[in-house]
């Protein structure tokens, strides 16, 4: 079952999903899957090969670092 904040890698068809902190599952077309750490070091699974940028893409806490759902507050230069 896919979830809205699920990813499919336009390449190999591969559906990337979140899987709890740092680790993310891969689950090929054919059913095959793998469980893979933040950065796409293997952890279990029949799938060893994966996109490590889709492992960071789908591990990072976006709430944490992007400035439109970040709470933080930024001063222009040259402003006080």
């Amino acid at each position: 079952m896919t979830k809205k904040s699920d990813v499919r890698h336009r390449f190999s068809g591969a559906l990337y999903a979140s899987d709890g902190p740092n680790r993310v599952r891969v689950t090929m077309p054919d059913g095959t899957f793998g469980i893979f750490d933040g950065i796409g070091r293997w952890i279990e699974g029949e799938v060893y090969d994966v996109d490590p940028e889709m492992c960071v893409w789908m591990s990072i806490d976006r709430a944490d670092i992007s400035h439109r759902l970040s709470s933080q507050t930024v001063t222009p230069p040259g402003e006080k």
